[in-house]
C-alpha cells in the first residue's frame, strides 16, 4: 500500500509540463524514483588542521532509518503539506512540520533528501512553483498581477518568487505567463 501511495505521488507532485527552454534542452522537474534504495554510508574525507585527511561518515541518524521508514515519512511529509496547501504559508517552516508530524527536523531533512535528493526548500519550493505555473497558464487568474499570483503560492516576496522561478525554469513569469496569452 505504501508503494502505491508513493507511485500516486509521483504522477501527481509534479504534473505540469513546463515550456520555458534552457540552453541545455526542456528543463523538467525531478521525480522521485519508484522505490527508494538505501545506500549504506559513504566515507568522505575532511582535510584536518595539518592538511591530512580524516575519515568522516554520515550523520549517525541516517543509520537509524530504514529505507521502508524513510518513504513512508516522505510520503506523510508530502501529504500533510499538499492538503490545505500548507506549502503556500510562508511561515511554515521544517520545524512545524515535525512538530505536526511529531517526528524531528533531522528525520524531515534526511527523509527529503533521501527521497528527493533536495532539502525541505526545494520540495517547498517545487509545490509553489507548480502552483504559480498553473495560475500563471489559467485563464481563471488572467486579472491577476505575477506578484499577487507569487504571494498566493506562498513566496514571502516579488524578488523571492521571480529569483525562484528563474532558477528552476530559466525563465520570468511574464515570459512563462505570455506563452498562454492568445
Amino acid at each position: 500500500m505504501l508503494q502505491a501511495a508513493s507511485r500516486h505521488l509521483v504522477h501527481t507532485h509534479y504534473s505540469l509540463p513546463i515550456l520555458c527552454y534552457s540552453s541545455y534542452g526542456p528543463h523538467e522537474p525531478p521525480v522521485r524514483p519508484e522505490k527508494f534504495v538505501h545506500e549504506p554510508a559513504k566515507l568522505i574525507m575532511s582535510p584536518n588542521e595539518t592538511g591530512t585527511s580524516i575519515p568522516k561518515s554520515e550523520p549517525s541518524y541516517l543509520k537509524r532509518l530504514s529505507p521502508d521508514q524513510v518513504n513512508a515519512l516522505y510520503v506523510r511529509i508530502v501529504d500533510h503539506l499538499t492538503r490545505g496547501k500548507r506549502y503556500r504559508d510562508p511561515t511554515y517552516t521544517a520545524g512545524r512540520l515535525a512538530a505536526d508530524l511529531q517526528t524531528n527536523t533531522r528525520y524531515i531533512a534526511a527523509a527529503v533528501s533521501l527521497s528527493t535528493g533536495g532539502n525541505y526548500s526545494a520540495l517547498v519550493n517545487g509545490f509553489r512553483l507548480r502552483d504559480a505555473c498553473n495560475m500563471l497558464a489559467s485563464h481563471k487568474f488572467r486579472d491577476m498581477s505575477i506578484e499577487e499570483i507569487g504571494l498566493l503560492a506562498g513566496y514571502a516576496s516579488r524578488q523571492a518568487f521571480y529569483l525562484a522561478f528563474n532558477r528552476t525554469y530559466h525563465c520570468t513569469p511574464k515570459t512563462y505567463r505570455k506563452q498562454f496569452e492568445k
